[in-house]
């Protein structure tokens, strides 16, 4: 499956490339990406667990009733900064013991939610981190990207920020 949208195809290459087991997305949204996510689960054998505050907008809504026959998402209804600080507690027991291979976040777009989300979950060590909207609908860097910046002065890791993507595509490896 070839997706329109480059930076779903990177996310569907990385997926594959590390015949990913367990991706944790940080905000369900409309579906595009647990869709390109999700084609790559079946081929892995992987799960895909979205996390987000809000299942009664219209969007998430809508996106959660088409894939609630779908075995391989499971819907996690939480703060996802919360979720991360739990994930090994209250999650990780209930689910498949596999680390996580890709985070991908997509949440609340503030300097301080997206800093607050990769400093939480950068501590479970996901092999690879994506954080989408790094910049704004006129194509500048905006409050995720500086967050990226933020969190690679804090802990020294490498930021790499695809810019010619729509949208832009932010992306952390720690293989």
């Amino acid at each position: 499956m070839i997706h329109p949208y480059p930076n779903l195809q990177a996310l569907m290459s990385a997926a594959l490339v590390l015949k990913a087991k367990t991706v944790v997305e940080l905000g369900t949204g409309n579906g595009c990406s647990a869709d390109a996510f999700l084609a790559v689960m079946k081929v892995t054998d992987g799960i895909l667990y979205s996390i987000d505050l809000h299942p009664e907008s219209p969007e998430v809504k809508e996106t959660l009733n088409r894939l609630k026959e779908e075995p391989r998402f499971v819907f996690i209804h939480s703060d996802s900064v919360e979720a991360g600080r739990n994930w090994n507690r209250e999650f990780r027991s209930l689910l498949k013991p596999h680390p996580i291979d890709i985070l991908y976040v997509d949440s609340d777009h503030t300097f301080k939610h997206v800093l607050d989300e990769l400093l939480v979950w950068g501590q479970l060590n996901p092999k690879v981190i994506f954080i989408h909207d790094i910049l704004n609908e006129r194509n500048e860097k905006w409050e995720p990207y500086f967050a990226c910046e933020e969190y690679a002065r804090r802990t020294g890791k490498m930021f790499f920020a695809m810019e010619h993507f729509p949208s832009g595509l932010g992306v952390f490896i720690n293989l």
